[in-house]
């Protein structure tokens, strides 16, 4: 931080605005939901395991894993859970080991 301000190197403000300007980017596909669910699946928290209160919203969660898939033509979860983790949203340490 620079008199309170938060600093980013240029590369990095220089990759964002790629991003921005990317019509197929992330960010412009998907909803600010879907993002948060595709950081879950990234961290390897199934829908399964984050246990929705109902069989409804166990559906719809499913629905919106296939939503993401679809939109970012992404056809298995191991490369989603790439995808989220080379685009930022999570980190690899974050990722949980199975029992």
């Amino acid at each position: 931080m620079l008199a309170g301000r938060i600093y980013y190197v240029p590369m990095v403000n220089e990759s964002t605005a790629n991003l921005r300007r990317d019509p197929k980017a992330f960010i412009r596909v998907l909803s600010d939901y879907e993002v948060r669910i595709l950081s879950m699946i990234g961290e390897s928290k199934s829908t399964t395991r984050s246990r929705p209160s109902s069989a409804s919203a166990r559906r719809r969660l499913q629905s919106r894993r296939r939503d993401i898939m679809r939109k970012l033509d992404v056809h298995t979860t191991p490369k989603l859970i790439h995808f989220a983790i080379v685009n930022g949203l999570t980190r690899p340490e974050q990722l949980t080991r199975p029992m």
